[in-house]
């Protein structure tokens, strides 16, 4: 399955660092499994798409990478 982080953090590709960070803030109140009122499943599914994303959009060298050569070359 291909990911695009921006579209998991709905973001733009150019979105800076600090859009990138309060958007994942905002995603991670919604989705937390403690606080979701949707069932626990889906909660840490999102919860954790969102936070893989974050991982890679958030350090600029895996977010280079990842802008040049796409998500399966990523990983």
């Amino acid at each position: 399955m291909i990911k695009n982080y921006y579209d998991i953090l709905s973001l733009k590709r150019d979105a800076t660092a600090q859009e990138i960070k309060e958007q994942y803030k905002r995603l991670v109140l919604r989705w937390h499994p403690r606080f979701a009122k949707e069932d626990q499943k889906t909660a840490h599914y999102h919860f954790s798409q969102i936070s893989e994303a974050y991982e890679i959009l958030s350090a600029p060298l895996n977010r280079a990478f990842y802008d040049r050569h796409g998500y399966l070359k990523l990983k």
